[in-house]
């Protein structure tokens, strides 16, 4: 069983079950702040002496911040309306369909319960000799058994980091063995 889907499993459940305030904002606007913070640091650095760089820097991150999250927080205090929330729910219900499929049996509310138990970083190669790091995150999910008991079962996510492409298949981390050194 693989299934490929373009977002972060575990992040959409995150979106799901935290609250709504300035924290998540900034967590579902990473991409969007990583592009805006170059273009800063390099105004800053034709506009100020480097003496006064680093005090216009943070106040102007600041500044940032607070005039990217505060419309939509004034949005959501007014309309409560968590966009993050919705568009989550329904990328886990579509996934939710695509897991009956293949006769994984689980609800919406355990989905909900999954817990992310371990995450690993591999450094590979790719077919052209150039290397990209591999992020395998490994997801206790739980499920119903074919006589309705609530078991967990282990989802694999496997993610080239700097792509849209989740890989999500079922497996648990290998145990690695090591050399244990006696002082006999």
């Amino acid at each position: 069983m693989k299934l490929v889907i373009n977002y972060d499993f575990f992040k959409k459940i995150c979106n799901v079950n935290e609250p709504y305030g300035a924290l998540k904002i900034i967590k579902n606007n990473k991409r969007k702040y990583v592009l805006e913070i170059p273009v800063l640091i390099t105004f800053n650095s034709i506009l100020f002496p480097v003496d006064e760089l680093l005090s216009c820097l943070g106040i102007q991150l600041g500044l940032i911040m607070i005039l990217n999250t505060l419309p939509e927080l004034i949005t959501h205090k007014v309309f409560n309306y968590d966009s993050y929330k919705e568009e989550a729910e329904s990328k886990l219900k579509d996934l939710l369909s695509q897991l009956k499929d293949l006769y994984i049996n689980t609800d919406f509310d355990l989905l909900l319960k999954s817990e992310l138990y371990k995450k690993q970083y591999q450094i590979k190669l790719n077919e052209k000799k150039l290397p990209y790091i591999l992020e395998s995150k490994y997801i206790m999910v739980p499920t119903y058994d074919s006589n309705g008991k609530i078991m967990d079962t282990s989802f694999l996510q496997e993610h080239v980091v700097g792509s849209d492409e989740y890989v999500l298949s079922l497996g648990s981390p290998t145990k690695v063995l090591k050399l244990a050194y006696s002082s006999i």
